[in-house]
């Protein structure tokens, strides 16, 4: 029989402080994969996904530059991973409504970073315009 074995993973030198939702929400996602283990055989295209996409979205989350969105983000993963723990082990929606979570949290991430790089091309094209206007202004009083 051919297992998928899921993966978990640890986060470490953290500060703990700073860090502590990131270190909630793994731990409660680590919870949550452990209990696939009993039904591995039947989930194994999903574990498989699971163990392809999660490790990219703890990059991801883990990147993000704005302090308040990425609290926003993890106490709303941690409040969804919290009701996965009270589903039945056996519950095969569980999976399902993890995979769910995960892609919800990828497009979120994908939109925190998007409209991070908005803002950024809008600084600089501000800023490029402004060098632009003081340089007319320059020429025009000498």
């Amino acid at each position: 029989m051919n297992h998928s074995f899921i993966k978990t993973y640890e986060m470490i030198d953290f500060d703990n402080n700073k860090d502590r939702l990131f270190k909630e929400f793994l731990s409660l996602a680590e919870e949550v994969l452990i209990s696939f283990q009993t039904r591995e055989r039947y989930l194994e295209k999903e574990i498989k996904w699971i163990n392809q996409h999660f490790i990219s979205l703890i990059k991801d989350i883990s990147l993000i530059d704005q302090r308040k969105h990425k609290k926003s983000l993890l106490e709303m993963a941690i409040s969804e991973l919290e009701l996965l723990i009270d589903y039945d082990d056996d519950d095969e929606d569980k999976a399902f409504d993890f995979i769910e979570l995960v892609i919800n949290l990828i497009n979120k991430v994908k939109y925190l970073n998007q409209k991070q790089d908005d803002i950024k091309a809008y600084f600089v094209s501000n800023e490029n315009y402004e060098r632009y206007a003081n340089l007319g202004k320059e020429s025009v009083a000498s």
